[in-house]
């Protein structure tokens, strides 16, 4: 049996999760798959940055915030859905990475570049 308390739990989840999703389409409607192509950036630093590319790691997660700011989304949703161990150690490793002076918008074209540039870099045998 569920207890009443649970399902005023699930209740208030389920509407937090309408909320949440009700941002995300209209994110999405101004840039179709913007907002998962953002989350698999974001997911992306944690990588770069756990790989040693701690500058690039810094150049995308600002790139990845300023433009997920002007969409209104989260590119972390999806990180949050490993729990908060994993969510913990990001937060770690992004309070650790050197800031990035800020040197106006990068392209969103630039910002996939950096991305998969410093992918395939990592990707290369040695």
């Amino acid at each position: 049996m569920v207890s009443p308390g649970h399902e005023r739990g699930a209740e208030a989840g389920a509407r937090r999760a309408l909320e949440l999703l009700v941002r995300a389409v209209a994110a999405f409607e101004q840039q179709p798959n913007g907002s998962d192509e953002l989350g698999a950036l974001y997911a992306g630093v944690f990588a770069l940055a756990v790989l040693g590319a701690r500058d690039t790691a810094a150049r995308l997660h600002a790139a990845v915030t300023d433009h997920a700011e002007r969409g209104g989304t989260d590119p972390g949703r999806y990180m949050r859905f490993a729990g908060p161990s994993l969510e913990d150690r990001v937060k770690r490793l992004l309070a650790s990475i050197p800031p990035v002076a800020s040197s106006g918008t990068m392209a969103w074209a630039e910002m996939v570049t950096l991305f998969t540039g410093a992918a395939a870099t990592l990707s290369a045998p040695s």
